[in-house]
């Protein structure tokens, strides 16, 4: 009877083992998806970015006056800070790109969950959003 407890008492801790790390190796297989979820997430993020500077009224003006000037001009946007605690902003940079260096033409801050777009009030020294910017340009 002894040899028989012993023997599932040994069977029981050899399948607690076999399970335990069963779940450790399926653990590290569910953070490994979830990291590449969240790299895809930003990558996704930062696409979705890009084109919402680029689709914006003032930065296919602004294209547009510079390839009449040279065609060949190399125009970027580039996330330069990401959204922390203390502020819920991208800050994302449109710019020209030369061979000795890169010229800013604007900065733009787009809200990481409204992904509204704002720009610096340099008057105000307030971060606002680009309607308003567009009706205090007007005047």
């Amino acid at each position: 009877m002894k040899q028989f407890a012993f023997s599932a008492l040994f069977l029981i801790i050899i399948a607690f083992f076999s399970c335990n790390s069963q779940s450790e190796k399926g653990a590290e297989v569910i953070n490994k998806s979830l990291d590449t979820l969240k790299k895809d997430s930003l990558a996704n993020a930062e696409d979705k970015l890009h084109e919402i500077i680029l689709n914006l009224p003032e930065v296919k003006t602004k294209t547009s006056e510079l390839r009449k000037i040279n065609p060949d001009i190399h125009l970027v946007t580039m996330i330069q800070d990401y959204p922390e605690a203390r502020s819920p902003y991208y800050l994302v940079e449109f710019a020209e790109i030369q061979e000795t260096h890169k010229t800013n033409i604007y900065w733009f801050y787009v809200h990481q969950k409204t992904l509204e777009v704002y720009v610096d009030d340099t008057v105000s020294d307030e971060i606002i959003p680009i309607e308003t910017y567009r009706l205090i340009k007007k005047k």
